[in-house]
């Protein structure tokens, strides 16, 4: 957690996202999700951004403090106004999914999954069917 933290200081948010991820993997405080949160925010991961986010609300909303709550709420809905939602249904359900080479986690696959705005390449692959290529 500490090197995120020295590594947000100089602003090199792909490195201090990757502290702060393994931090919460391993201690699963909240202050490392609401942290790495904002490393994705500030690499312009919007999409990304608005999962930790409701992510940190929906599993820690009662250990924070009711302003960092308010802040955290605050965050999800600017970033609401920015971001849209594609819900994937795929067959079958064992195949892997990628958005912009990012594997979707197969829980995220019959639920809506935000996006930042623009274009976006997706995937699809399953053993014994053909690759739907990047679109």
């Amino acid at each position: 957690y500490e090197a995120g933290v020295k590594l947000y200081q100089v602003k090199l948010f792909e490195l201090a996202l990757e502290q702060f991820s393994r931090s919460y993997r391993l201690g699963g405080r909240p202050w490392a999700l609401r942290n790495a949160a904002q490393c994705l925010r500030d690499l312009k991961r919007m999409g990304e951004a608005h999962q930790a986010y409701d992510q940190l609300l929906t599993r820690h909303g009662s250990e924070l403090k009711p302003v960092d709550r308010e802040a955290t709420r605050r965050a999800l809905g600017e970033l609401a106004q920015i971001t849209g939602t594609v819900t994937l249904q795929v067959q079958p359900s064992e195949a892997e999914v990628r958005i912009d080479g990012q594997v979707v986690p197969h829980a995220l696959t019959d639920s809506p999954y935000r996006l930042s705005g623009g274009t976006h390449a997706l995937e699809a692959r399953a053993e014994g069917f053909q690759p739907l290529p990047a679109r």
